[in-house]
Protein backbone atom coordinates (compact mmCIF):
# COMPACT_ATOMS: atom_id res chain seq x y z
CA UNK A 1 0.00 0.00 0.00
CA UNK A 2 1.91 3.01 -1.22
CA UNK A 3 1.00 6.33 -2.72
CA UNK A 4 3.97 7.79 -4.54
CA UNK A 5 4.94 11.44 -4.63
CA UNK A 6 6.96 13.02 -7.42
CA UNK A 7 10.10 12.15 -5.49
CA UNK A 8 9.34 8.43 -5.19
CA UNK A 9 8.56 8.55 -1.46
CA UNK A 10 5.51 6.97 0.10
CA UNK A 11 2.83 9.43 1.07
CA UNK A 12 0.27 8.17 3.55
CA UNK A 13 -2.25 10.12 5.58
CA UNK A 14 -4.22 9.39 8.72
CA UNK A 15 -7.99 9.51 8.74
CA UNK A 16 -10.51 9.26 11.57
CA UNK A 17 -13.63 7.22 10.83
CA UNK A 18 -16.59 7.84 13.13
CA UNK A 19 -19.31 5.21 13.35
CA UNK A 20 -22.53 5.38 15.31
CA UNK A 21 -23.51 1.94 16.56
CA UNK A 22 -26.56 2.60 18.71
CA UNK A 23 -27.10 -0.25 21.11
CA UNK A 24 -23.58 -1.59 20.56
CA UNK A 25 -21.50 -2.75 23.49
CA UNK A 26 -17.81 -2.63 24.34
CA UNK A 27 -17.74 -6.43 23.94
CA UNK A 28 -18.80 -6.18 20.27
CA UNK A 29 -16.30 -3.56 19.11
CA UNK A 30 -13.15 -5.75 19.07
CA UNK A 31 -14.90 -8.20 16.75
CA UNK A 32 -15.89 -5.37 14.39
CA UNK A 33 -12.26 -4.16 14.42
CA UNK A 34 -11.05 -7.68 13.64
CA UNK A 35 -13.35 -7.75 10.61
CA UNK A 36 -11.88 -4.42 9.47
CA UNK A 37 -8.39 -5.89 9.76
CA UNK A 38 -9.42 -8.83 7.56
CA UNK A 39 -10.41 -6.55 4.66
CA UNK A 40 -7.91 -3.69 4.99
CA UNK A 41 -5.58 -4.98 2.25
CA UNK A 42 -8.50 -5.17 -0.20
CA UNK A 43 -9.02 -1.42 0.20
CA UNK A 44 -5.35 -0.39 0.48
CA UNK A 45 -5.70 0.95 4.02
CA UNK A 46 -4.41 0.03 7.46
CA UNK A 47 -6.69 0.15 10.49
CA UNK A 48 -4.41 1.28 13.32
CA UNK A 49 -6.61 1.42 16.42
CA UNK A 50 -10.09 2.28 17.65
CA UNK A 51 -11.88 3.93 20.55
CA UNK A 52 -15.43 3.28 21.72
CA UNK A 53 -17.75 5.50 23.73
CA UNK A 54 -20.38 3.07 24.95
CA UNK A 55 -22.58 5.76 26.51
CA UNK A 56 -22.90 7.55 23.16
CA UNK A 57 -22.70 4.42 20.99
CA UNK A 58 -19.85 5.95 18.97
CA UNK A 59 -16.73 4.25 17.63
CA UNK A 60 -13.71 6.08 16.22
CA UNK A 61 -11.21 4.24 14.02
CA UNK A 62 -7.78 5.63 13.15
CA UNK A 63 -6.88 4.60 9.59
CA UNK A 64 -3.74 5.03 7.51
CA UNK A 65 -4.34 5.33 3.77
CA UNK A 66 -2.82 6.84 0.65
CA UNK A 67 -3.26 10.60 0.47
Amino acid sequence: MEARTNHGRSRLAHFMDRRDIAGGTADEVPEAHRKDLEIQVKFGVKFLTYWFDERRGTTFCLIEAPA
